[in-house]
């Protein structure tokens, strides 16, 4: 099956739509419930180790949010629960407005908080960030960056009566 690419909606063998997104966190931790999906070249389940490893050409999409990458790890509690989310190589995140580039993306599903290195960029229009690292809310869209350095857009700002 190598080289084929294969399609995993909500109803997958490895029971993905319990793995996308954590359902026993707390009501105000909870990630918002929406249809998710993956797809990729290859998929590694391990029960024992409590993963599922989708590798070659990933494109998971959950609600607004998408993750395009090389590999994409899903860890997940002993309720069957996301406890997190981890993508690796040439990856790419939108969500609304938002745009972010890295090397490694990571996800923690319990507090809906995504974490980029390995040069990592966020566009929203115009602006730009880029730094060693970089936190995004994504419940609140607060940005966080390590280092940082960036191009913004700024409105109504005077230049001082000249």
């Amino acid at each position: 099956m190598t080289g084929r690419r294969h399609h995993l909606g909500i109803a997958a063998a490895t029971g993905f739509a319990a793995l996308m997104f954590a359902q026993g966190a707390a009501p105000d931790r909870q990630i918002p419930q929406a249809r998710a999906s993956v797809r990729a070249d290859r998929l590694k389940v391990s029960h024992e180790k409590r993963t599922a490893s989708f590798e070659g050409n990933v494109e998971a999409v959950y609600g607004t949010l998408r993750i395009r990458c090389d590999r994409l790890e899903v860890r997940y509690g002993d309720d069957e629960g996301v406890e997190s989310l981890e993508a690796q190589g040439h990856v790419r995140i939108t969500r609304e407005e938002l745009e972010a580039h890295a090397q490694r993306a990571r996800l923690d599903a319990q507090r809906f908080r995504l974490v980029l290195e390995g040069e990592p960029s966020v566009r929203r229009g115009a602006q730009t960030l880029e730094g060693r690292r970089v936190e995004i809310d994504l419940r609140t869209q607060e940005i966080e960056v390590l280092e940082a350095r960036g191009v913004f857009e700024l409105h109504g700002i005077k230049d001082g009566g000249r």
